[in-house]
């Protein structure tokens, strides 16, 4: 064990606060082949209508009182090729070709459209869907991977204040974090972090290298996160960027104030308000942010001899919440 060393840091103010060409609807399944015209023909029908993401082909039945008939219906999104060339059809469903015909002056055009575009819609949807789920499992990957570090590097800071700095133990915290970090999500931009220089400050047991090659690296996640860009956001998923953000600075502050509380700063108001105005941001999520329970479990760390569980229990509190994210 070495002497205290002196070491300034303002922990809780850390961080800031006709004739339609053909159309392929399928990827595997060529669309039929046009027959000419004096060979057209296909199954009679009066009218149709696309409704409930099927096309619906009708006929009218009844001498006296007529009434429409369903004679066809097909699925819009297991269609995989249609056709159409004035007032015949011809569409593919389950590897099948079925054609039809109108009425002599009426066409088929606008259903061929009406088809064209929603299967378009949907096959956006669905590639919006796929980048959705990956962006989500990128982002939620990317927390879990950062709250360690922010744990180790918040620890190497208590530790540097504590009445005798143990460098034995600070060593340790060193350790977890390794020599560097390296991350590259399909959907985000890649992030690395060189942990060499605090390891270096930690071996020379240079109080003052370590806590600032320390809030460096801390200084590195949060900047990460604080600048993923708004356009590159896909902001009607969850968890998007600003909930991202809202994730790692409620965290930050929670260290904030843990190590604010070792230390034995008096006021933190300001910070607890940031906190729970954070904490607001998961309001409509599954995370049930209760500030109360957070600040409380905080003033554990003042009890003699029960700082380090206390700063473990606080943190696990939090990271029990983000699961819900």
């Amino acid at each position: 064990m070495s002497n205290p060393a002196t070491v300034t840091i303002n922990s809780s103010r850390l961080f800031g606060r006709k004739q339609n060409p053909p159309i392929q609807t399928g990827s595997a399944i060529e669309a039929p082949v046009k027959p000419k015209q004096k060979n057209l023909s296909g199954l009679k029908v009066d009218k149709y209508e696309v409704a409930e993401d099927k096309v619906k082909f009708f006929k009218t039945k009844g001498l006296f009182k007529k009434r429409w008939v369903v004679e066809k219906e097909y699925p819009i999104y297991e269609l995989t090729a249609i056709e159409s060339l004035g007032n015949w059809l011809s569409l593919t469903w389950n590897n099948q070709t079925y054609q039809f015909m109108l009425k002599k002056g009426l066409s088929f055009a606008e259903l061929q459209e009406q088809i064209h575009d929603k299967q378009s819609e949907r096959q956006k949807a669905n590639a919006l869907n796929q980048r959705a789920a990956q962006r989500r499992a990128d982002l939620l990957n990317l927390i879990q991977l950062s709250l360690p570090i922010v744990d180790s590097s918040f620890d190497i800071l208590i530790g540097l204040h504590a009445k005798r700095v143990d460098w034995h133990q600070i060593e340790g915290y060193s350790q977890t974090l390794g020599l560097s970090f390296n991350i590259d999500c399909p959907t985000l931009p890649p992030l690395s972090i060189d942990f060499a220089a605090v390891d270096t400050a930690v071996k020379g047991q240079a109080a003052k290298d370590t806590a600032r090659e320390t809030l460096a690296v801390l200084k590195t996640v949060h900047g990460y996160f604080t600048g993923l860009k708004p356009e590159d956001d896909l902001a009607s998923f969850n968890p998007n960027f600003e909930l991202a953000k809202a994730a790692i600075l409620a965290y930050y502050t929670l260290n904030d104030l843990l190590l604010a509380k070792v230390i034995g700063e008096k006021d933190t108001s300001k910070e607890v308000v940031y906190f729970e105005e954070l904490l607001m941001s998961f309001d409509g999520t599954g995370i049930k942010a209760d500030s109360a329970a957070f600040l409380g479990a905080i003033e554990e760390v003042a009890v003699e001899g029960k700082r380090d569980s206390a700063v473990f229990g606080v943190r696990a509190l939090f990271r029990e919440q983000l699961t819900h994210l």
